[in-house]
């Protein structure tokens, strides 16, 4: 459904937001409501009631908003990144600390229950699921706090991005594919992956409730009131069904919930890398056809100043995101490690189900790190593509141009997360190197 933009508003606007093919509606949705002259949000409708400001950073909604409706970060987490006043939930200004205070208290009453069982002398391997999640509760704290520090941040990086985003009018067909190739890899496997987190993340909680209701009111069969992971509450939640019930909703409530904010933090910069190589792409088949266009100054100049834009977004985006691969990459190893450790120690079925959560967390790092290589692998081919074009037969100032091109582009680096783990392939398999390590010594140890 086609956006509807009057007459008057100015071209780049337009240029930037019309969009007739609701495949092409991406990821980010940026919907500036704190600016007046823009309209909100219907749908797919974008109604403006009058001309946007000479500088107004309206972008393209092309780009996350998969994501977010995916991850209902919005709706769940409490965290307006993009300042929409038109959610309802954010009529409550301050519902992101009501969410953080969850968050904490959830972390504290799984963390007691943990200190309680060690010193009752629990050995750790059986406690090893619930030490696991205690951490995930702490990364999640993490993470959220984070977030909120670092948004406008984001922010100002999405609108950057944005506005480097390209329209179909001023791209060749087969860069038209290749853009529409990229969105929709990206969209599918971003579909695939929360429906799948959706799914087993109500597996694991709704079916044991069930099992209970089941046993206590159909069958009468007296049952233990028995939670997925085991918390501590200040008054005995076990003592009747009301109270149980209630535990558990409100446990299962915030563990969904920060299910959503630890997947959508990495993708975040798995998307946004992928829209930044998306740009290089298109950046490389700029390269290939300049040589043909009839004003080839003119477009020489064009390609090189999106090619600075893009080396800059490549750079800007290491403190864009903080340190959210940071946290994850070592909270990774804890999860990893004492999930594996109890399933292979273990081997029993609910064990081998908690492993499965590693699997899900392994799966959104490789991921991440996937697209940071393919975004430093785009940038560095710049200098490739532009080499092998036919620049030896432009002018000598067009061919000093490619060259500095060339240059630069030899200079492109890894997206580092608080300027040490550099997000790629290698830092991945360094990951799962160190991890199995530790399983299988700690496997050894205890066996022995």
């Amino acid at each position: 459904m086609p956006l509807n933009v009057p007459d008057e508003i100015p071209r780049p606007w337009i240029q930037i937001t019309v969009q007739t093919d609701k495949k092409l509606l991406g990821f980010y949705q940026i919907i500036l409501s704190s600016s007046p002259e823009l309209g909100v949000v219907s749908g797919y409708t974008r109604k403006a009631v009058g001309p946007a400001p000479e500088h107004s950073p309206v972008v393209s909604v092309r780009v996350m908003r998969k994501v977010m409706k995916e991850l209902r970060v919005r709706l769940w987490t409490g965290i307006n990144i993009f300042d929409e006043e038109n959610v309802i939930i954010y009529k409550f200004k301050r519902i992101h600390y009501v969410i953080f205070l969850l968050y904490i208290c959830s972390t504290l009453s799984h963390s007691q229950y943990i200190i309680q069982e060690v010193k009752g002398g629990t050995d750790l391997i059986e406690l090893a699921v619930d030490l696991s999640y205690t951490f995930n509760c702490f990364e999640g704290c993490l993470l959220y706090l984070h977030f909120c520090g670092i948004k406008n941040r984001i922010k100002d990086y999405v609108v950057k991005l944005g506005e480097q985003w390209r329209d179909d009018d001023s791209l060749t067909a087969k860069s038209i594919a290749i853009k529409r190739n990229q969105i929709k890899h990206i969209h599918i496997y971003t579909l695939v992956y929360c429906t799948l987190v959706k799914v087993f993340v109500h597996t694991y909680f709704a079916f044991p409730l069930v099992i209970i209701l089941i046993k206590k009111f159909l069958l009468n069969v007296e049952v233990n009131y028995i939670t997925p992971f085991k918390f501590t509450f200040p008054f005995n939640y076990q003592s009747n069904m009301l109270l149980f019930a209630g535990a558990y909703l409100m446990d299962y409530m915030i563990a969904l919930n920060i299910s959503y904010i630890v997947t959508c933090s990495l993708f975040f910069i798995s998307v946004t890398m992928s829209q930044l190589r998306t740009l290089y792409m298109l950046l490389h088949e700029d390269f290939r056809e300049v040589i043909k266009s009839k004003d080839v100054d003119l477009q020489i100049k064009q390609i090189v100043r999106r090619h600075s834009a893009l080396s800059d977004l490549l750079i800007e985006m290491s403190d864009a995101f903080g340190a959210i691969f940071t946290i994850h990459v070592l909270f990774l190893s804890v999860t990893i490690c004492f999930y594996g450790i109890a399933a292979r120690i273990n081997a029993r079925l609910e064990d081998l189900n908690n492993f499965l959560i590693s699997v899900i967390t392994a799966v959104n790092i490789y991921n991440c790190c996937r697209h940071g290589q393919l975004v430093t692998d785009s940038a560095v081919d710049v200098a490739t593509v532009a080499y092998d074009s036919v620049w030896e037969d432009l002018s000598c100032k067009n061919m000093k141009i490619i060259l500095l091109a060339i240059l630069r582009s030899q200079q492109a680096s890894y997206i580092r997360s608080m300027k040490c783990s550099e997000i790629s392939l290698k830092t991945f398999i360094t990951i799962m190197n160190m991890t199995w390590s530790f399983i299988s010594l700690v496997t050894k140890l205890y066996q022995d």
